[in-house]
């Protein structure tokens, strides 16, 4: 049975990696830098589950939760 894919969408490195290594043993992560990014990314990894920051550059987490809705 294949793991369940999340994506994990912030500017902040640091928080990337920290969700990163708690998501990882029974994840596959994805991550995104920016909404523009996620937006790209959503399409072509087709990610289970969002972990979406709210304040990012280029698109906000709300413009990315808009558009995908």
């Amino acid at each position: 049975m294949s793991k369940w894919r999340v994506m994990i969408v912030d500017d902040e490195p640091d928080v990337i990696a920290i969700i990163r290594q708690a998501l990882e043993p029974k994840y596959e992560v994805v991550e995104a830098h920016n909404g523009l990014d996620a937006l790209e990314k959503i399409e072509r990894f087709e990610p289970d589950f969002i972990i979406l920051d709210v304040m990012m550059p280029l698109a906000t987490g709300f413009d990315v939760l808009r558009i995908i809705k």
